[in-house]
């Protein structure tokens, strides 16, 4: 097996490691060839925050002091030791960034089934599901690619959709969301966009972006205005909601200084900034962390589990009719290739316009 892995102590340390794994199925295992997975942002987010929320937990390696980091993609089975799961079957998941992994299933159902793997029985149960693709609502063979590049992303923007709608928007007359050009403020700006116009709501939806990717963001149509970081000073003193999906306190610390007591929630996402997270000024209001496999358990009981598949399908295949439109997918099997997007991505420096996706 081959596995692409990363130094915890120095993120920009990299390796494709070679592994020697037994093939020997037990009761209940299954062996998945991984087809395919996307590589963006969101990822760095999970290697910055991997100690913190376990995320290094999920995919361990022996080699010390590296990790597998989580990516989301489409494994094909190759062999199975369940009797209700076949080889040929095609399962959308939680991978590591690697050629095959092993599951120990549990859970199993005609729409999928839960990996109880031991080091993954008390990780977050979310992301241990894999769908299968026959009986997935979201799931087209044409749209493959935006799935495993938007799907996690517009979940948790989804999610936070909700959770805003649920709290009338903190009676807030704008909602800001940094780091405007990412794809999980993209997909959130849609939404709140959409919620908008059929539900008649007054808020100002506003993108706040590097002048990089100024123009890009103003592309998207969804945001009612677009502002630059070093044009903060412009952004109107009313009521305000901040989705933070940037990470840069830096920022953050000026956002909060000129709104002051406008600020009236501080909804924390992201850490696509990774290199000013540290509080090298102090926050006043450091804000609530929004960590989406609480929110998925949450609506789940609320709604139950099909209505709450339904309502994101429904939303997804809107969006997802604009997206295809907005977004350049490369496509890639070159292990250095990999390499260049992560150093690229890390340095803030991967096209907006673009995603990638590794492709066995």
């Amino acid at each position: 097996m081959e596995s692409f892995i990363i130094n915890k102590k120095n993120i920009r340390e990299t390796i494709w490691q070679n592994e020697i794994v037994n093939i020997e199925l037990k009761t209940n295992e299954v062996l998945l060839k991984i087809r395919n997975f996307s590589f963006t942002a969101n990822n760095i987010s999970y290697v910055t925050t991997g100690d913190k929320l376990g995320y290094w937990q999920f995919f361990p390696t022996e080699k010390e002091n590296f990790g597998k980091v989580p990516v989301w993609g489409f494994g094909e089975v190759v062999q199975s030791a369940h009797e209700n799961i076949q080889v040929g079957e095609n399962f959308y998941g939680y991978f590591p960034p690697a050629s095959h992994l092993i599951v120990k299933t549990e859970q199993v159902k005609k729409y999928g089934f839960v990996d109880m793997s031991e080091h993954r029985k008390n990780l977050p149960a979310v992301y241990n599901a894999y769908l299968n693709t026959k009986f997935d609502a979201f799931y087209t063979q044409e749209t493959e690619h935006f799935q495993i590049i938007f799907r996690p992303l517009f979940i948790t923007s989804f999610l936070i959709d909700v959770f805003l709608d649920k709290n009338n928007f903190f009676e807030a007359e704008n909602i800001i969301l940094t780091s405007a050009s990412s794809k999980t403020a993209y997909a959130l700006a849609a939404l709140l966009s959409a919620r908008k116009k059929t539900n008649a709501f007054s808020y100002k939806i506003i993108g706040l972006t590097s002048e990089n990717n100024a123009l890009f963001t103003k592309k998207l149509g969804c945001y009612d205005e677009v502002i630059t970081y070093q044009n903060m000073d412009k952004l109107s003193l009313s009521k305000t909601c901040v989705v933070d999906f940037a990470g840069n306190q830096n920022l953050h610390f000026d956002l909060q200084a000129h709104l002051n007591e406008n600020l009236v929630y501080n909804c924390l996402v992201g850490a696509v900034h990774w290199e000013h997270t540290e509080n090298t000024k102090p926050l006043q209001n450091k804000g609530k962390f929004f960590f989406a496999p609480v929110y998925v358990q949450k609506y789940m009981e609320e709604w139950g589990r099909d209505e709450f598949q339904n309502k994101i399908a429904n939303a997804w295949k809107i969006f997802i009719e604009k997206a295809q439109n907005q977004i350049n997918i490369v496509c890639s099997n070159d292990k250095k290739q990999l390499i260049e997007v992560y150093e690229s991505i890390l340095n803030g420096k991967y096209p907006a316009e673009n995603a990638f996706v590794f492709e066995w």
